[in-house]
This record gives C-alpha cells, structure tokens and sequence, in this order.
C-alpha cells in the first residue's frame, strides 16, 4: 500500500475543523438522539480528525446525500453532521480569504 505523500501547503487546519465542529455541534445540540451529530460526537478524536483533514486537502472528500425529514409537516433537507463539519468549515476559510463579513448566510 502506498503512504499517502505529505500535504505541502495545507488549506485546512486541525484547529479551523475543531472550530467548526464544535459550531456544529452547538447548533445541533437539541437534535434527536436519533441524529448522527451523536455518533460524530461520540467518535471525533484526533484520528478521525486527521482523516477528514487528508481528505480535505488532498480533495478527496465527497459530500453524502442531503437527508430529507418530516418533522411535525414540515419538510426539512439535512446535510450529514460530518458534512455539515466540512461545510462550515468551508465558509470559514473563503470568509477569511475572502475578507467577507455578514454577507454570507447558510443554515446547516
């Protein structure tokens, strides 16, 4: 098996995934005990940091399916907590490259 080669210049960085997944995981706080924020939660370590951190730089991260639910007859599409990790991710790093302040908005 071939070692994967050392990212060079990094966009991502452990700590910017940390803060987005602990915003993430703020926001999500009172989902269902049937959500996967929990499993995210209960399984993010350094290790499972580490590998959405190689498949982030290295552009091997694909996006899961957004989840469609029914909640009290209202229709809601939900991004997968680990999706949802990477996207504000994301809109923190072009926030940042960007210079944009409160022009962006996006509801995970």
């Amino acid at each position: 098996m071939n070692a994967i080669p050392p990212i060079k210049n990094p966009v991502f960085t452990g700590k910017l995934l940390q803060k987005a997944f602990e915003k993430v995981c703020y926001r999500r706080r009172e989902y269902s005990s049937n959500n996967d924020i929990w499993e995210l939660r209960h399984n993010w370590s350094s290790a499972v940091k580490l590998v959405l951190l190689n498949k982030l730089d290295t552009g091997n991260y694909i996006l899961d399916a957004v989840k469609v639910v029914l909640i009290e007859g209202q229709i809601y599409e939900i991004w997968s907590s680990q999706d949802a990790v990477v996207i504000e991710a994301l809109t923190m790093l072009l926030k940042d490259q960007l210079n944009i302040t409160k022009i962006v908005i996006h509801i995970i």
